[in-house]
Order: C-alpha cells, then structure tokens, then sequence
C-alpha cells in the first residue's frame, strides 16, 4: 500500500526494502552480502530527503481532492508533517545501521541487521495503511455532511445515456449538491451551493454535457484547486460513485 511513499525515490526505496530477503539474505558469501548491506544503507541515506520532499508534493495533491472540504486541509498537513518526522528517525537510524554492517563479521550478524532493515519497511507499510485510513474518513466525514445538508429526491426510474438518475444524484449529493423534483419538460433539475442556473435531468442529454454543466456550477461554490475535469465528473456519474473515479 503506497500512501505518502507513492512517488518515484520513495517508492524506490521500498522496492529495495521489500527485496533484503531474495536479493541479499540468500548471498552465501559473507564479504559479498556484506557490500550489499553496506551498498542499500547508503543508496537510502543519499535519497531518504528527497523522500521528504515527495511526502509534502503529495499532501499538497491530497488537498485538492474534491471530497474534502478545505477545512481538513491542517489534518492532511499534520500527517505529512509526523510522516516528515519519521523519516528522520529512519535516517538516523540508517547511521545506526552503517555502524554495525561496519562491525558485522557472520552471516547471523548481517542477517540480524538485515531483519531491522526490513522492519522499516513493515513500519512504513503499517503507516501507510494507517494515514490511507484517516484519509478516507475526512472524505466520508466531508460525504455524510454534504448528504445531511442534501436529502435524496425520490428522482422517476429514467437514465441520461445508460446512467439511472438515482446513480447521478448519488454523486451529485457526495460534492455538496442536490437534486428537486420539477414539473415540464425535464423532470429534475441539480443545484449546486452558488449555483447561478439549474442543471437539468434530461434522458437527451449527453453524460459529457451533463458533466461540463455540472462543473461550471462548481466553480460557484468549489475551491478551483479542487474543481474535478468533465472527464472525471463523466466517469464519476457512470460508476454512481466519485470515490470510484479518482
């Protein structure tokens, strides 16, 4: 699971992590499982900064998911800052670690060394799975509030290119809109917070033009580092469920 560590040098580093067992545990050559100890300690230490670097690259892409409101923009800051903190520790660590592949003379010395360095790696896996899990509940905190501020219209069984109304207006509710019942030509119309028109229901109406509308009206009321592309809003509507999409 790749949460923070999800780009190029941190998703490097714990490929060579997840490896110790097949590539080096199995050398049968003291001096050579040794110099490739040594050579992983410090191919990490020459790159666990710029690991740093990617962790708030990521934070700042994870603000401008759509699901969250700006208001949990400090939590997702707070984690990247205890994840930057904990990479010291690694880094630090990774000194310890040089200091003894410097004094390890057995296989069962350098295989003890080795076990710590693959503990990191479970560390961080067991991180990533915690900070994707605090992630997730911002977004369901940001999708029971929006569907609390928007109770579900009773929308007739009809479809807007193969897509049920009912899938459509699950997605509108999940970005803080609503769907009403009205009389004429189109049935329903969706209204988005700031909206400046309604966007209509209409079984002619394309999915792609129903999502450039759909986006225009977000950009009403839609922090512009957050507003979706007709792309994914199109996807989005297809599945019944913006989660699905992104």
């Amino acid at each position: 699971m790749n949460f923070f560590w999800k780009k190029n040098i941190g998703k490097k580093i714990r490929g060579d992590l997840k490896k110790i067992e097949r590539n080096i545990r199995a050398i049968k050559a003291v001096e050579n499982k040794k110099e490739k100890t040594k050579s992983l300690i410090e191919k990490i230490k020459n790159e666990i900064d710029k690991v740093k670097d990617e962790v708030l690259e990521e934070a700042e892409e994870l603000k401008t998911d759509p699901l969250i409101y700006p208001e949990y923009d400090p939590e997702i800051d707070a984690l990247a800052e205890s994840e930057k903190k904990l990479i010291d520790e690694l880094k630090t660590n990774l000194e310890t670690y040089r200091g003894l592949e410097k004094d390890a003379q057995t296989h069962e010395e350098l295989n003890s060394l080795l076990g710590m360095l693959i503990d990191e790696e479970i560390k961080i896996e067991n991180r990533e799975k915690e900070n994707k899990k605090i992630f997730d509940e911002l977004i369901n905190k940001t999708i029971r509030e929006r569907q609390r501020n928007s109770p579900a219209a009773i929308l007739p069984p009809l479809f807007t290119d193969g897509v049920e109304w009912a899938n459509i207006q699950t997605v509108v509710r999940q970005l803080g809109g609503r769907c009403e019942i009205i009389s004429g030509e189109h049935r329903a119309k969706i209204l988005f917070p700031g909206s400046t028109r309604p966007v209509p229901f209409s079984e002619d109406l394309s999915l792609e033009e129903l999502a450039r509308q759909m986006r225009v009206q977000l950009a009403n009321s839609m922090p512009s580092n957050r507003l979706p592309s007709t792309h994914t809003l199109r996807v989005a509507l297809k599945c019944g469920d913006f989660r699905e999409a992104v």
